[in-house]
């Protein structure tokens, strides 16, 4: 295994041990995440019974109720995790979204589920910008592509993670109340809230157990990297083309990958007739692993890309993932057979897994760290809109408003995406030329400037 602290980068980054801890308990935080975002993708049947929702109300549950608050906070996450200790910035947060996941299973209306879910999004909005920038200080540039990599695992072990547990506890209920302590009987879908909700409070605690690092290659005067007070507009502003491509790029992954994923176990319980709880085991157990194994290769491959110097180094895993998306996502309503189906899930999830691992890994190699909380919040922000509020509703609309039956989302869940992944596909090439100019300025100034690079103290 490569050295951690013989990397030529590695300037007073923290032991071996410690980042690989760290990494651990940040899988452990983003697996709960992403299950306590997910669960309620595999709910759609009973909740819109109990609630009486359509599917478009679905999707803003899955995805407006959620993203309103989340990506608007993001910005303020952002500038607190430049200026705070993360570890308890993370560990907050993490607390407050397993209480709001909790009370998803007391509401009794449509207005009360999605009030529970916006203060979901509000307590899940520190994740992402503390994780970032705490990994950026924990492994140096060599190594941050696995690092990654195996944590965007917790991207698909949570999602499709939330659809394993939550089809085998809706199996466990047997369809009947469940009596829970203090609670009395709640129905199967509000118990698959509050069992998810419940263990995020200690996972709140052991995000504590982490020692704060140093802050790594904090900018002290002028050249291509931030300054201390540069305002984010005028960082964006002035590398506008690059960040254009790069979000662009990574908002239509979002969009496409949200706009089938929010919409998978009703596919194929409206094509194949299988039930929910069943359909959601079967794509979790391919999705999941395809998920795991695109994010395994993902880091190994930007880090040797990187390293050998390859043009667009990173963003050419983006080609590589648009390549096997498309056609995947084309067939899939054509698939008369549920096993074909899940092995062109599975090739989905290999392959969007390889895009959303290369990400943190993309902005952490063009960001200085005072920016870092910022962009990853600016990033957020973007895919929160696009894919997570965006996608599923506009899955739902094309099936609601052009073929007006739910029969239509068969073809819906291909139709809706195709565009935004083309796009994609162009967008990622373009943007190669702007992320390769970037890095090489990045290194010039690193050279010719080497005091910029030493850490500065924890506040």
């Amino acid at each position: 295994m490569y050295d951690h602290q013989s990397a030529p980068d590695a300037r007073a980054y923290p032991p071996a041990a410690l980042a690989w801890y760290a990494l651990f308990v940040f899988i452990v935080a983003a697996t709960l995440a992403f299950v306590d975002k997910s669960i309620i993708t595999l709910l759609v049947a009973p909740v819109r019974q109990s609630l009486g929702v359509s599917d478009t109300g679905i999707s803003l549950l899955q995805g407006l109720s959620f993203v309103l608050l989340y990506s608007v906070m993001g910005i303020p996450s952002g500038y607190l995790v430049d200026r705070m200790q993360r570890r308890k910035l993370l560990s907050a947060g993490i607390a407050l979204w397993s209480v709001m996941t909790v009370l998803c299973g007391f509401a009794n209306s449509f207005a009360e589920l999605f009030l529970a879910r916006v203060g979901v999004g509000i307590g899940e909005a520190i994740l992402m910008p503390a994780v970032f920038s705490l990994l950026a200080d924990f492994f140096p540039s060599s190594q941050r592509g696995r690092a990654n990599g195996i944590f965007t695992i917790s991207t698909f072990a949570g999602g499709q993670g939330a659809l394993i547990i939550g089809g085998l506890v809706l199996k466990s209920f047997h369809g009947a109340d469940f009596d829970w302590p203090l609670l009395g009987l709640l129905p199967p879908w509000k118990s698959a809230f509050i069992a998810v909700g419940l263990p995020g409070l200690l996972v709140a605690l052991l995000v504590l157990t982490i020692k704060e690092p140093l802050r790594q290659q904090v900018a002290a005067q002028s050249g291509t990297g931030a300054l201390a007070g540069e305002s984010l507009l005028a960082y964006l502003k002035q590398r506008r083309a690059m960040w254009l491509a790069i979000f662009g790029t990574f908002s239509l992954c979002a969009f496409s990958a949200y706009a089938v994923l929010s919409w998978i176990p009703t596919f194929f319980a409206r094509k194949y007739g299988l039930p929910p709880a069943s359909a959601g085991v079967l794509i979790g157990s391919v999705v999941m692993p395809g998920g795991i194994a695109g994010c395994l290769v993902s880091g190994v491959l930007s880090d040797w890309l990187k390293t050998r110097g390859a043009y667009g180094s990173r963003m050419q895993v983006f080609v590589f993932s648009w390549f096997i998306t498309i056609p995947c996502i084309a067939a899939l309503p054509f698939l008369g057979d549920y096993h074909l189906a899940l092995v062109a899930c599975g090739l989905f999830g290999f392959a969007n897994a390889m895009a959303v691992a290369s990400m943190p890994s993309v902005l952490q190699d063009v960001t200085r760290n005072q920016m870092r909380g910022k962009i990853t919040a600016v990033h957020l922000l973007l895919v929160s809109i696009f894919g997570m509020a965006l996608g599923p509703t506009a899955t739902a609309l094309v099936t609601d408003r052009v073929f007006q039956n739910d029969q239509g989302l068969i073809y819906a869940i291909s139709i809706t995406p195709l565009p935004a992944m083309l796009l994609g596909l162009v967008l990622t090439v373009y943007g190669m030329r702007f992320y390769q100019n970037e890095m090489a300025a990045l290194v010039k100034a690193s050279t010719a400037a080497e005091p910029e690079f030493k850490p500065a103290a924890v506040r």
